[in-house]
């Protein structure tokens, strides 16, 4: 039988701490340890999940300007090694 992921260890914890919907009195023993123990179970709100949304846009930008900079910064290092010059027609 294979081993339980970190995560099937936290689901089980977490089922341990709600207990069952047929049994819920808990001995006092439990109920300290439970009061002790400091498992957290985060839910995402709709408004957490658009932030993080907004964060991924934000970054995917950042990340392609600074390709596109890095990318024009080699091009002009390699044209001045080469001697070419950039000009721009001045009117």
């Amino acid at each position: 039988m294979p081993k339980k992921t970190r995560f099937e260890k936290k689901q089980a914890d977490v089922r341990r701490l709600v207990g069952s919907p047929t049994s819920r009195a808990f001995t006092p023993s439990k109920e300290l340890s439970v009061r002790t123990r400091t498992n957290t179970v985060f839910v995402a709100s709709e408004s957490q999940l658009e932030d993080r949304s907004a964060l991924i846009s934000d970054l995917k930008k950042t990340c392609i300007i600074a390709a596109c900079l890095f990318t024009l910064e080699i091009v002009i290092f390699y044209a001045k090694l080469m001697n070419i010059s950039f000009k721009l027609p001045l009117q």
